[in-house]
């Protein structure tokens, strides 16, 4: 798996490079021409191997230097994505890492050392000021809503807006006003499920949920019943990944 792992660092290498595409503050592209593409998107099944591949060789309990090892290969993606930046994505890879580290081995010592390492290293980021004013406004935003509604918190006003009109059964495919007004933003991403939740209410929005919760079940059961170790780490970093993303989303 190593040939793949250094692909994917060259290719996020390049992203930071004139080679990059930039959209607004982010240059997390490359164009294609008719396309573009994200290598970060790339790098987190690339990760996902390299840790399998580490630690499926690896003896349980996992010495303090193969959990070294694993969070060296985590480590340099996520600061490169990191610099794009690209917090969110980044996030994926710690809970990835801690998910595979937790299912391959680890100790509760090792994995408690790592909490305390990350929380450190949390505060840290933020005490010399690497993250950005609009990455912190986001985190208040969240937190109180009701003070930004017509600021910071804009979006997300909308977007509760927007899941609350779709009431039980939503408003019917692409008749949301929400939506079609385009009061919610980033619709095909950021603000999927508000799409879905006014488009097609609670029951279409329980559809989906329960769909990725059908999704995540039957990934940990292919890594209960794997044939080996390595394909077994490797369903449960993408599941891992998806649920991640689902609880972000």
């Amino acid at each position: 798996m190593g040939p793949i792992y250094v692909i994917v660092i060259v290719m996020l290498i390049l992203v930071l490079t004139p080679l990059g595409d930039s959209q607004g503050i982010a240059q997390r592209w490359i164009d294609l021409g008719p396309i573009q593409f994200q290598p970060s998107e790339l790098a987190k099944i690339g990760v996902i191997l390299m840790l399998a591949s580490i630690l499926a060789s690896s003896e349980i309990p996992l010495t303090w230097q193969t959990v070294a090892r694993a969070v060296v290969v985590v480590t340099v993606p996520a600061v490169l994505i990191f610099l794009q930046p690209d917090l969110g994505t980044m996030l994926v890879f710690a809970f990835v890492m801690l998910a595979v580290l937790f299912v391959g081995g680890s100790t509760i010592r090792q994995l408690g050392f790592l909490f305390v390492a990350t929380a450190v290293g949390v505060v840290g980021v933020f005490q010399v000021g690497l993250i950005r004013e609009y990455q912190i406004n986001r985190l208040t935003a969240f937190i109180d809503p009701a003070s930004y509604e017509l600021s910071l918190s804009y979006n997300q006003v909308q977007s509760e807006i927007a899941i609350g009109s779709g009431g039980l059964l939503g408003k019917g495919l692409f008749e949301g006003s929400q939506t079609n007004l385009q009061f919610v933003p980033v619709q095909s991403t950021d603000f999927i499920f508000t799409a879905v939740g006014e488009q097609f209410g609670f029951v279409g929005s329980m559809v989906v949920i329960t769909l990725f919760g059908l999704l995540l079940f039957r990934l940990l059961s292919i890594a209960a019943n794997a044939r080996d170790r390595f394909a077994s780490l490797v369903a449960v970093g993408i599941a891992a990944m998806f649920a991640f993303h689902v609880f972000i989303n």
